[in-house]
């Protein structure tokens, strides 16, 4: 119903794989912010607690801040856990920010039937072990799947999604 989506639209999920003190955790930290302070209602959710930046969200009194306390890395329950955080939240948007969170991001968002938008920061020419190159592959596909919308933080990743059939206007 157009009412309820119009409540939850502005109700932001950041799905994350923590908040250690890279570069792409402290732009986390600023488009929450930045966000929050435009009225948005902002909850962050990472796969581990701690690092350099949870403080700083933590206190916080308009920001959401919770861990899903992953177990290892084939600890999948976050994508059931991330569903029903969005669910017992209301979430408008789900936003993966990052891998693995993409592709956790764009299953709970697609599960939820909610709007869904991946941060893409890697392009997979890099070298990685088997597991994250399986994220990088498997991210395009699901995020069609998903009609999530993407941003990249450089030409080259741009050009990768469009390469693997990414549609431009997303």
């Amino acid at each position: 119903n157009s009412t309820f989506m119009q409540a939850i639209a502005n109700r932001l999920l950041m799905l994350a794989p923590g908040l250690n003190g890279g570069g792409a955790e402290r732009q986390l930290l600023l488009v929450a912010t930045g966000l929050m302070n435009r009225g948005w209602d902002v909850h962050v959710l990472t796969m581990t607690s701690g690092g350099q930046y949870w403080p700083e969200l933590a206190g916080s009194e308009r920001i959401k801040l919770h861990s899903l306390d992953r177990r290892g890395r084939w600890d999948f329950s976050i994508i059931s856990e991330s569903v029903r955080y969005v669910r017992r939240h209301q979430i408008g948007i789900v936003q993966g920010w990052m891998q693995p969170c993409n592709t956790f991001a764009a299953l709970c968002g697609r599960i939820t039937g909610r709007n869904v938008v991946l941060g893409v920061r890697t392009v997979s020419r890099a070298v990685y072990g088997v597991g994250p190159r399986a994220y990088l592959r498997s991210e395009p596909m699901l995020a069609k799947w998903a009609r999530a919308t993407v941003i990249c933080n450089s030409k080259a990743g741009m050009r990768e999604w469009l390469d693997h059939g990414m549609p431009a206007e997303r």
